[in-house]
């Protein structure tokens, strides 16, 4: 082919005429086709990009967000560490319960001891505060003893079979009786009595021993185990410990 031929083919080519280049028109895909193989490994590459960068469809998003608010609504609750429980304050609930009981009030013991021999009523005071909870009070003097039998509450009287003055024990707690009924003591009733017989004096009479408040006779000498006894209903002992 002359070259004139050549350069005039070329040149009707490059002007899309293919009449005159005496051939037909390249189709576009064949053109297309014929792109060099590293421009479209950069078109791919491009399209990539894009298609990366472009925002997720909204059907996508609403998805995901269903099934993060499922996940959250099955996830289980994480335990309470030991710690931190511990530093929880606990919250007591208000129980109903009944009131304690509150405890009776202790009465005061007391015992009045008249006797004229002081080794008599020491014997006495030491034994029952020794071994009970109860306070002697000690007199020889009958009228001081009336007195006070009047003015405090006592629980017992230890009174001498034969006191001074010729006056029986008996008369003198038959006295401190009839002051009790009239009023001039809180109580009504005269306390229990015991009297103390001499070893040589004789037993009192039938009738005193069947007295109810008449707790015992004690003879000389004196026994502190019988004494506690013998009144153990009116002045308990303590516990031994």
């Amino acid at each position: 082919m002359p070259k004139q031929w050549k350069t005039l083919r070329k040149t009707a080519l490059a002007a899309g005429d293919p009449a005159a280049a005496g051939g037909k028109m390249l189709e576009p895909a064949a053109r297309s086709s014929r792109i060099p193989r590293r421009r479209r490994m950069a078109r791919l590459g491009e399209e990539e990009v894009v298609a990366e960068i472009a925002p997720p469809a909204a059907t996508e998003v609403q998805g995901e967000l269903q099934s993060v608010t499922r996940a959250d609504e099955v996830a289980p609750i994480s335990p309470i560490p030991v710690s931190a429980a511990a530093e929880i304050p606990a919250v007591e609930s208000p129980v109903a319960t009944e009131p304690a009981a509150q405890p009776e009030p202790k009465q005061d013991l007391r015992i009045l001891c008249v006797h004229d021999v002081a080794s008599t009523y020491r014997l006495v005071e030491e034994a029952f505060e020794n071994f009970t909870a109860a306070r002697v009070d000690t007199t020889p003097d009958i009228l001081n003893a009336f007195e006070m039998a009047i003015v405090r509450d006592y629980q017992l009287f230890v009174l001498g079979l034969h006191l001074p003055n010729q006056l029986s024990g008996s008369f003198f707690y038959d006295l401190i009786a009839r002051a009790y009924k009239v009023g001039l003591n809180e109580k009504k009733i005269a306390p229990a009595v015991v009297f103390v017989r001499e070893a040589d004096e004789a037993l009192p009479d039938h009738d005193l021993l069947q007295d109810v408040r008449v707790k015992a006779v004690w003879s000389k000498p004196l026994s502190i185990e019988r004494m506690l006894d013998s009144v153990s209903s009116v002045i308990p002992r303590l516990p031994m410990e």
